[in-house]
């Protein structure tokens, strides 16, 4: 099992009212399965993301990758672990802008020690059709060009474990679709687990599995 959460909560202080924003959840998936976390706006869903990508964490209960468990790791445990097995695609891109197309793909790979970053960054930037704006800083970008970038970034240390909240949210319609049929394609590739957060029924029907979120519970 690639991932298990066992009585997962989270809840946090807004002025001072606890908000709940998940509930006892429990959720396992498998390995090289791709899942949908679907649900209204304010159901828990960016929240459960950043969980399993270990930004955040839980109230009480525990969450296990790869066996395991990031929820009683210290922080530079985290940090370590989701560089070797963690990919994040965002919604805002969140590029560096003062860093061009092949020095924001090289991150994660200087993070990871890496001696020739240039070089596996320059083959995930071809991969994603990009090798001629390796040069480029993001805002000589479009945003479908940014959020290609953005992926090349949060494969390129071929993760375990992809994550992608609403990659294609800030784009156009047709560019949306290229984005996440790259997405779905290089998941499949590299047999990653893909955790897709969407508020579109036919991506979601792409994915092998769905939950659905309501109120901060999983139905």
């Amino acid at each position: 099992m690639i991932i298990k959460i066992e009585n997962m909560s989270k809840s946090y202080l807004q002025g001072k009212t606890t908000v709940n924003a998940l509930k006892n959840i429990n959720l396992e998936v498998e390995d090289s399965q791709s899942m949908a976390i679907v649900g209204p706006s304010g159901s828990g869903k960016t929240t459960l993301l950043s969980l399993l990508g270990g930004l955040d964490l839980p109230t009480s209960g525990s969450i296990k990758l790869r066996d395991k468990c990031i929820s009683s790791m210290t922080e530079e445990e985290v940090v370590e672990f989701r560089s070797e097995n963690i990919g994040i695609v965002f919604q805002q891109f969140h590029l560096m802008p003062h860093l061009t197309a092949l020095e924001n793909v090289c991150l994660p790979l200087e993070i990871m020690g890496d001696k020739n970053p240039e070089k596996l960054a320059l083959e995930f930037l071809d991969h994603v059709g990009l090798s001629k704006r390796a040069d480029h800083f993001p805002h000589q970008m479009s945003g479908g060009e940014c959020q290609r970038v953005a992926i090349a970034r949060a494969t390129v240390t071929r993760p375990k474990i992809l994550l992608a909240d609403e990659p294609s949210g800030n784009l156009d319609t047709e560019t949306g679709i290229k984005v996440m049929d790259l997405i779905f394609k290089i998941a499949e590739e590299n047999q990653m687990n893909l955790i897709l957060v969407t508020h579109d029924i036919r991506l979601a029907n792409r994915c092998q599995k769905q939950v659905h979120l309501t109120g901060g519970l999983l139905k």
